[in-house]
């Protein structure tokens, strides 16, 4: 309610000072924790602005730019004293950017607790008392990130509500996942999760070849970096909407159903997944055990477009597994590597700081983590396999994966059993869960031709 107050009195104050123009409202999520999202809201009009002399009494009851105003545009001058004090008593700042003749931009960021997600769907609605509306689709996504966490964290979301998923380790194969489909024929995707920093082709660029195509696609960019500059990019390459790293399960489902229609809503008690927990962290230690290396080596190369996206990577995992200091260590030197929308000058950059202190923060850190995580995952867990086996069972199993394996289609995670059956298909599943099918898939050519010589 006081939230709604907010914004109706800076619309209603943006309406009245605009004669012609336009008047705009934007909000972004900037945060995500556990129990609480802070949001950042802006309204911003094209009117007759302010001075930065009237700017200083604008806040004060009763007291407009000029008495001209007043009789000009009419109201006492209680409406912007009200927003701001209601603004302060939520714990926010109304900021005011403003200039004569140009237009006017009031902004404020607020933190506010989080509620259990409630779904529009057609449950009865005393659903949400007895717990948490889930959404069930049907449909296919593309999956366009470099990131093996981010990859397996995102496609177990699209599983638990129903989702096929197509997975592209960079922009380039996601185009080509596209256009293989859109000259054959076959059924589209549904909907596209873009990643925007990865290998060979980045996210905007490949969002741009996709929509050459003509699909009417939506595509959805997924990153860490949505302040409302970065956001204007992505709409401006096309892409519908954006889901910020990291995303909580209902903020996945709220994109979902934007989009798609569910064919199903159930009531679950509770959306956490907590036995990707041990997943997660053995997918961060095979991810991250090098990634100091890595970086250094980038940088004495002085390729600094590879050491920030190694190291943005590096954020975004360390965010997933709430170690905030690595976090916030990584990014310090991924706004670093920063400059000017992604161009990168070896001379604008102080490498004695980078090399001498900010890389020894994070190999420190970083050291320490793995370290912590270590004993969370049982060593030597095995994968116990069949002493004897079904030769031609084997290579049945071996040649129903393999399309799925050249496609980089998660069904092949419905052969892991099959699979561990093999001896030697306990490498193929290693492949698979860190979701590099083009090794997975090299890995069963060379077990198909020994069960083969073997027969």
């Amino acid at each position: 309610m006081r939230l709604k107050q907010i914004i109706i009195n800076l619309l209603s104050n943006a309406v009245k000072f605009t004669n012609a123009g336009w008047v705009k409202i934007l909000t972004v999520v900037q945060e995500v924790e556990l129990n609480t999202v802070t949001m950042l809201f802006e309204i911003s009009d094209s009117g007759i602005g302010i001075t930065e002399e009237q700017k200083e009494r604008i806040l004060d009851p009763f007291t407009q730019a000029e008495t001209g105003t007043t009789r000009k545009y009419g109201g006492s001058g209680l409406g912007l004293a009200i927003t701001n004090n209601i603004i302060d008593l939520m714990g926010g700042k109304l900021s005011i950017e403003s200039s004569p003749g140009v237009g006017s931009k009031f902004s404020f960021t607020l933190t506010f607790d989080t509620a259990a997600y409630e779904s529009n769907g057609n449950n009865d609605e005393s659903a949400g008392e007895r717990g948490i509306i889930k959404p069930t689709f049907e449909g296919e996504v593309l999956l366009c990130e470099d990131n093996t966490m981010n990859q397996q964290l995102t496609c177990e979301h699209f599983s638990r509500v129903g989702l096929k998923t197509t997975v592209a380790g960079n922009g380039a194969l996601g185009v080509e996942f596209v256009r293989q489909r859109h000259e054959s024929k076959r059924n589209q995707f549904d909907i596209i999760f873009m990643d925007i920093h990865m290998p060979q082709m980045d996210g905007l660029e490949a969002a741009a070849k996709i929509l050459e195509m003509d699909e009417n696609i939506p595509i959805i960019a997924m990153t860490a970096n949505i302040m409302e500059s970065d956001l204007d990019r992505y709409r401006k390459s096309g892409m519908a909407d954006c889901l910020g790293k990291p995303f909580t399960t209902r903020k996945m489902w709220d994109i979902l159903l934007k989009y798609l229609s569910p064919v199903n809503n159930s009531i679950v008690l509770d959306i956490d997944m907590p036995d990707l927990e041990k997943t997660m962290t053995k997918s961060f230690i095979r991810s991250n055990h090098n990634k100091y290396s890595e970086i250094s080596e980038a940088l004495s190369a002085n390729d600094l477009k590879l050491a920030h996206r190694l190291v943005h990577s590096l954020k975004g995992n360390a965010a997933q597994i709430g170690e905030k200091k690595l976090q916030n260590i990584a990014k310090v030197i991924e706004d670093t590597l920063s400059k000017d929308g992604f161009e990168f000058d070896i001379r604008s950059i102080n490498m004695e700081l980078l090399n001498k202190t900010l890389m020894m923060e994070l190999e420190s850190e970083l050291s320490l983590v793995l370290k912590k995580l270590a004993p969370m995952v049982t060593e030597n867990e095995g994968i116990k396999t069949a002493v004897e086996f079904d030769r031609n069972k084997a290579l049945e199993i071996l040649q129903a994966v393999e399309p799925h394996l050249l496609s980089c289609d998660t069904d092949c995670f419905l052969y892991q059993d099959d699979l561990n059956a093999i001896p030697g298909g306990d490498k193929i599943v290693g492949f698979i869960e860190n979701y590099d099918f083009d090794r997975a898939y090299e890995s069963l050519l060379e077990l198909r031709d020994i069960i083969s010589l073997e027969n």
